[in-house]
């Protein structure tokens, strides 16, 4: 004799809750845990690019004697001619905000009506980039005085030969 087979009715109303809440709370894990990472990512870009900023000004303040004048910073013109090694052929600007590309790190200096080869000449300089957080990160670049002999003491005999005197005797 067969057996009696059971008919499949379908899900419950509750069921079909229960399974889309579990699905719906997989799905917002991982876009929320994707943009934390993607926050991450383009903080520790801004991060990088600031730093390769600061390095780059410590050779260019050793060769001029001061940092660029803000002027000078935010005319892009200038900042291509100044920065050539820093920013790519294909576009790439490491100025400019890795996520929203219309966005540019800030560039103050001090004082801040300076500017390179006159009698005030720009002493020092800071970079700021606003983080994922809303943090300001902020460097400080190099200041002619007892932080640049450091920076010479690091140099070669050769590279030492172009600094200017004005910068050795803090003046």
């Amino acid at each position: 004799m067969p057996k009696p087979t059971k008919e499949f009715r379908g899900l419950t109303i509750f069921e079909l809750l229960a399974i889309l809440a579990v699905i719906g709370t997989v799905i917002f894990w991982a876009v929320s845990s994707r943009s934390g990472l993607e926050n991450k990512a383009f903080d520790a870009t801004r991060k990088a690019r600031i730093t390769t900023v600061k390095e780059h000004l410590k050779s260019y303040i050793l060769i001029n004697g001061s940092f660029p004048s803000m002027e000078q910073f935010e005319d892009q013109e200038q900042r291509k001619e100044i920065f050539s090694e820093l920013i790519t052929d294909e576009g790439e600007d490491i100025f400019k905000d890795p996520k929203d590309s219309n966005i540019t790190m800030d560039y103050v200096t001090d004082p801040l009506e300076c500017a390179p080869e006159t009698e005030n000449p720009c002493r020092k300089a800071s970079l700021t980039f606003i983080l994922s957080d809303g943090q300001e990160f902020i460097r400080f670049a190099i200041e002619p005085g007892s932080q640049l002999d450091l920076l010479e003491e690091s140099l070669s005999e050769e590279d030492q030969t172009s600094i200017p005197e004005s910068l050795t005797t803090g003046e």
